[in-house]
């Protein structure tokens, strides 16, 4: 075995020189202070060699590293995107005259953390009415923007005669940049699914390189021979038509000839999420709910077009859960099993502690 510790190293340098000296070199001579910065070095050098080693293979790689074998393939470690939805500015009283409200306007959800939003165009409060609706994104990328419906309530940037804000409905598409483990399994996939500009992995390939693609489903002959369909599945609802439009023009532009390319947005179906939590001693039931909605919604969002949703699965997600020792689904009663051009959607997601006994 070869040495790889400092002191595996020192030790086989004493031993070959005892060898060839017939005497041990004393710690303390000159001889043996050498000893101790070279194996010193060597040792240094060895750990840069073995996490060189790692960068070499895409499966042991990492962060820019694992980007430029990415780039060998052009596949790009996707951004991280904000989130994005409607802010109700609103008075106790109808306005007497318009009120603008400017584009950048900050506002932020109630400590702890605090996050901040912004207006992304100017709006006005009408003469004689009591609120107005503006569009807004988080002002920090990734996916703790994803806040709930009520959450936006604090005006950081004072607005003259608003009264308060809040969202009246959840702010979605916040995604986090692509992890490793992800970027990894896109590319790893790219060789196993080589892409030769007209099969069904150069269709993946293309629209999944879009910034805020979740996932995508492409669909050989569903409408007959020489017809492909890319189903469509975004982090943002809100994006999906842009996003679509953009590839459609770019899958048109370069796909085979004479094949009807079809790209379209895949359809939602959304799920009500119903289930019992059985709860441990010693446990507070609100931070142990809490986490459940959040597993579960986790697992739901990650679900891509025609995937199934297992009953299974959702109990795996709670059971994850530090705190939870059992659990009863109520609702969906059964697998949800989709069309191949539907992605399942988290719709309300009820929890309640378990009645004992």
């Amino acid at each position: 075995m070869n040495p790889s510790t400092y002191e595996e190293i020192l030790e086989t340098m004493q031993q070959r020189y005892r060898a060839l000296s017939g005497i041990d070199a004393d710690s303390a001579s000159d001889i043996g202070i050498r000893m101790k910065v070279l194996a010193h070095q060597i040792h240094q050098l060895l750990e840069r060699m073995d996490r060189l080693q790692a960068q070499v293979f895409v499966q042991t790689s990492t962060g820019n590293y694992l980007e430029m074998h990415a780039q060998t393939r052009g596949i790009a470690r996707k951004a991280a995107l904000p989130s994005e939805g409607v802010l109700r500015f609103y008075r106790e009283t109808p306005a007497q005259n318009d009120i603008p409200i400017a584009k950048g306007v900050l506002l932020a959800t109630r400590p702890e953390p605090q996050l901040q939003f912004e207006t992304t165009q100017a709006a006005v409060l009408p003469a004689g009415k009591q609120e107005v609706l503006v569009p807004a994104r988080a002002v920090d990328l990734g996916a703790q923007g994803n806040v709930a419906a009520g959450s936006i309530c604090l005006m950081v940037t004072p607005a003259p005669g608003i009264s308060g804000v809040n969202n009246p409905s959840p702010f979605s598409g916040g995604v986090d940049a692509e992890s490793d483990d992800a970027l990894r399994e896109r590319l790893l996939d790219s060789f196993s699914n080589i892409s030769n500009g007209t099969n069904r992995a150069f269709y993946y390939d293309l629209a999944m390189q879009y910034e805020g693609v979740a996932s995508v489903n492409v669909l050989p002959r569903q409408r007959g021979r020489g017809t492909v369909d890319v189903v469509v599945s975004c982090h943002n609802p809100a994006a999906e038509d842009a996003i679509v439009d953009s590839m459609r023009g770019e899958i048109q532009s370069r796909k085979e000839i004479n094949v009807d390319v079809l790209v379209e947005k895949a359809i939602r179906d959304t799920t009500g999420i119903r289930a019992e939590i059985s709860i441990l001693d010693g446990y507070d039931a609100d931070v142990v709910l809490a986490a459940c909605r959040d597993n579960i919604a986790a697992h739901i969002d990650s679900l891509a077009v025609g995937d199934s949703l297992l009953c299974s699965r959702l109990g795996s997600a709670l059971m994850n859960v530090d705190g939870v020792y059992n659990y009863r689904i109520q609702e969906p009663a059964a697998d949800a099993h989709p069309p191949a051009n539907h992605v399942v959607r988290a719709g309300e997601i009820l929890l309640s502690r378990m009645a004992v006994g």
